[in-house]
């Protein structure tokens, strides 16, 4: 089934349902919202209720109106009016609903929200299965097949941990176990925004949706320290802070889930302390540990294009999140193949030297400004446990203090520990790459 979204002349984004029937082949080539019934069903467990297809519809929605809505040049702030037909439209109008979900959206993308919730005239077809299962859980966790999140569903009791995929790697797979796949694609052939800060949004949605299906108040946040305050704490310049996985956001979206829901939701970020090379050694010490599991996980953000060199799809090697794998495996002492990226041997003393040749192979000209970018924002979190010279960690202390109930006392020794720690492991990784790496220049000539 799928659901059109129209962006009419006036500027708000308005959702429609379309014909649920129309069969998925036909939307090749179309902007669309497709709900995947497969991977819908994995999250019924008997119980399911309108108010679910609502926050999943909403959810998508509120991706869709993110990615149509370009952002000024000299503006980062949007106003965005997005109007969404539902089951049950009176309970998102109730402004104990609305204002919690229009303030989560308003701190997570730094946007303006407005909400029309309409009545949904023809509502989905029911699930024709019922997914039971006797163990209703302590635990669920937003499960991206990632680093992270393989180390730390490795650190919790498999019997009291969930795992809600949020991928596509099973969705067409028959539902015989819970929560297989995100239940929905959002198709945009021309994002007007790629900046994709509404993402947070939707994978804390999805989480708070199974975890109410399956009776759970805790939701595990695997994201380490540099991944869920770096961010914020070493933004882009005339970029709006990113707290996709920052405690604040989380926050709002509690508010907002226990208004909705009726269930008081907590999202707990157990390695919020700790880097990802510090979580890895913690799980690869653990009895039963999988060591080649964890080099099977993907990190890389970058398009199929920039990874394909014709013998299957490998990592770039180059991005943020591809650079602080290769920082975290150096910590924690493992090596992983050299086939596993496509810019494999950083110690060259250019891009252009690191670059394949291999099958004509050409990457896109964002690729270097984007590799560049990563490397200098690794560089500035570490230089900040030395450096921050502009004082701004304790007001980032003071709004995680607030958020996480610490004191700004502790919350100052946590980030000094955690950028240190950083800082460390980041030294360490560029002077393994030898003083010729062009890693080291980009980062302004300290390895």
């Amino acid at each position: 089934m799928s659901v059109n979204v129209q962006i009419p002349k006036s500027s708000e984004v308005a959702v429609t349902l379309a014909d649920i029937k129309q069969p998925y082949a036909s939307l090749k080539g179309q902007d669309y919202i497709h709900f995947n019934e497969k991977a819908l069903v994995s999250f019924n467990f008997g119980k399911w209720e309108p108010v679910y297809y609502d926050a999943l519809l909403v959810a998508a929605a509120v991706e869709w109106a993110d990615r149509k809505t370009p952002r000024k040049a000299f503006c980062w702030e949007r106003q965005i009016r997005l109007s969404v037909p539902l089951h049950e439209p009176e309970r998102w109008q109730d402004p104990s609903v609305s204002e919690p979900l229009r303030r989560a959206l308003a701190f997570l993308t730094g946007d303006r929200w407005a909400f029309n919730f309409q009545k949904l005239e023809e509502g989905f077809p029911a699930l024709r299965d019922s997914l039971d299962f006797s163990n209703r859980y302590e635990h669920v966790m937003a499960y991206s097949e990632g680093l992270d999140s393989r180390c730390v569903s490795g650190l919790y009791d498999k019997a009291k941990l969930v795992k809600v995929r949020v991928g596509k790697s099973r969705a067409s797979r028959p539902a015989k176990e819970p929560f297989t796949a995100i239940p929905f694609e959002v198709k945009i052939k021309h994002p007007r925004d790629d900046v994709g800060r509404a993402r947070g949004f939707k994978f804390a949605m999805i989480s708070a949706v199974a975890a109410h299906l399956c009776d759970s108040s805790s939701i595990i946040v695997p994201e380490s320290g540099q991944g869920a305050l770096g961010p914020s704490l070493a933004g882009l310049a005339r970029h709006y802070p990113d707290y996709r996985n920052h405690p604040a956001f989380f926050r709002r979206m509690e508010a907002f889930v226990e208004a909705l829901l009726g269930q008081s939701i907590h999202y707990r970020q157990p390695r919020l302390w700790s880097t990802k090379g510090q979580t890895l050694r913690e799980y690869l010490n653990r009895e039963g540990a999988d060591r080649e599991a964890v080099k099977q996980t993907r990190s890389c953000w970058q398009t199929r294009h920039n990874i394909s060199l014709g013998d299957g799809r490998r990592q770039c090697g180059l991005c943020s999140a591809c650079q602080l794998r290769r920082l975290s495996f150096h910590a924690a002492g493992v090596e992983e193949p050299e086939e596993a990226y496509v810019w494999s041997d950083l110690s060259v003393p250019s891009y252009e030297a690191a670059t394949p040749s291999t099958n004509g192979f050409q990457p896109s000209k964002s690729m270097k400004p984007l590799a560049t970018a990563g490397v200098q924002h690794l560089e500035h979190l570490a230089r900040l446990h030395i450096e921050d010279s502009a004082g701004q960690l304790p007001s980032h202390a003071r709004q995680i203090a607030a958020a996480t109930g610490q004191s700004q006392r502790a919350v100052m020794h946590g980030l000094n520990e955690l950028l240190a720690a950083h800082h460390e492991e980041w030294t360490n990784y560029k002077k393994s790459l030898g003083k010729a790496s062009f890693i080291g220049l980009w980062a302004g000539g300290n390895a």
